[in-house]
């Protein structure tokens, strides 16, 4: 199933024997692996932003988070990782492990060839074992091509761990389930032991044929998403551009998310917040739940219909108003 949904949308066929199936989700298969792979205390790379998850499946596994800041183009309204300082981190905390989102969550960054290799190569040359999840993968816009880190090179599949699922694809969250994809022998029996260890193998059988069944006949209703989430975010843009110049929009080329720079307005995150909240009426996912160099960003979900985002954008109208 999912060795069939890799060779067709992304060139990249996975043998069996390589995967394992975590019913309980991705993220009890970065905690399992997390805690497999490193020892408290262990510093890890993660980049900010980052999704709040797998920040706090660091920290509360006694873990050190050293953060790598993705930096902002202006000119094309893109983040991009900062190298320079990734390889900084890693020489001074002498690291070994690294938590990676692609595609990004919350900046919507489907990462390209050029910056996943430049990523692998640099983690080669210091022995760093990457985990990439990767749960947005089919959420890419027309035009943009997701590229597993596993697909990269024989490194990145022996000493990376690359986890796919279709509970956001799909809106099947509550079903649960993920597929944990890696050429490394051991890391797979360490991982299947322990999961056999919490009776997490007996899989929930609902799950596994919506997944099954989503991957077999969903591509045209995915495909159809995809194209009505970039209209929404094409509306948001028209209408931030049009209400409040000022605020900078990250152009995403996958998930279902916008990313707002709201900083230009010189409110602090506190009075941003009650804004939005009592002025507005509208609850955004507040950027400071994402790392300190998320303050002053706020994240807003674009999988919902055109007149909900329009009311949404009514919201952030009234509670911004004379902000401009």
């Amino acid at each position: 199933m999912i060795s069939s949904m890799s060779s067709n949308s992304y060139g990249w066929g996975v043998p069996e024997e390589q995967l394992t199936f975590t019913p309980p989700g991705v993220i009890y298969a970065v905690d399992l692996l997390l805690r497999q792979l490193t020892k408290p205390g262990d510093p890890i790379l993660v980049h900010t932003p980052g999704y709040t998850p797998l920040l706090d499946v660091v920290t509360l596994n006694g873990r050190k988070a050293v953060t790598s800041p993705l930096t902002y183009c202006r000119n094309d309204s893109r983040f991009y990782m900062d190298f320079e300082d990734m390889e900084k981190k890693i020489r001074e905390n002498s690291l070994r492990f690294m938590l990676f989102c692609s595609p990004h969550n919350p900046t919507g960054r489907v990462w390209s060839r050029e910056e996943l290799l430049r990523l692998e190569k640099l983690c080669s040359r210091y022995g760093i074992t990457i985990l990439s999840d990767e749960i947005h993968a089919d959420l890419v816009y027309p035009g943009e091509r997701h590229i597993p880190l596993g697909s990269l090179s024989e490194y990145a599949l022996n000493h990376g761990i690359t986890i796919f699922s279709a509970t956001k694809s799909f809106n099947l969250g509550g079903l649960q389930g993920a597929t944990v994809i890696t050429g490394n022998a051991a890391i797979r029996r360490n991982l299947s032991r322990a999961l056999l260890a919490a009776q997490t193998r007996l899989d929930n059988i609902f799950g596994a044929v919506a997944t099954q069944k989503a991957y077999e006949t969903g591509a045209p209703w995915l495909e159809a998403f995809m194209r009505y989430i970039r209209e929404n975010f094409l509306f948001l843009q028209d209408f931030l551009k049009k209400e409040f110049p000022s605020i900078l929009l990250a152009s995403p080329q996958g998930t279902y998310f916008a990313w707002m720079d709201m900083r230009p307005l010189g409110l602090s995150p506190e009075e941003l917040r009650q804004r939005l909240i009592h002025k507005g009426k509208i609850a955004l996912l507040d950027g400071c739940e994402f790392g300190t160099s998320g303050e002053g960003f706020q994240r807003m979900n674009l999988a919902c219909p055109r007149s909900l985002l329009e009311k949404g954008a009514a919201g952030i109208r009234k509670a911004l108003r004379n902000m401009a």
